[in-house]
């Protein structure tokens, strides 16, 4: 099952890829309340907000496209069938 995972990560990332659809109030970010509402959006959201700022950028969402494409190559057989494991940050 986890292997379905990552590809499921992937599609609700590239399907808000550009968050300017769901930044309501024009600010550059979108935050949880304006991603409410968009079940993929949520399901990403506090892995693709790294500064835990609440809000997420084009800079953090395209990085994190970035990741789970590397991790989604990594488990395709890319590096050795392990993909590499992303640091959480504990607050």
């Amino acid at each position: 099952m986890k292997w379905l995972c990552v590809p499921l990560l992937l599609f609700a990332a590239s399907a808000f890829a550009d968050l300017s659809k769901l930044d309501i109030d024009g600010d550059g970010r979108v935050s949880k309340a304006e991603a409410a509402g968009h079940a993929d959006m949520m399901m990403i959201f506090d892995r693709a907000d790294r500064d835990r700022d609440g809000r997420l950028t084009q800079a953090e969402i395209d990085a994190y496209e970035k990741r789970m494409k590397n991790r989604a190559s990594a488990s395709a057989g890319g590096t050795k069938g392990k993909a590499p494991r992303e640091k959480m940050k504990i607050k």
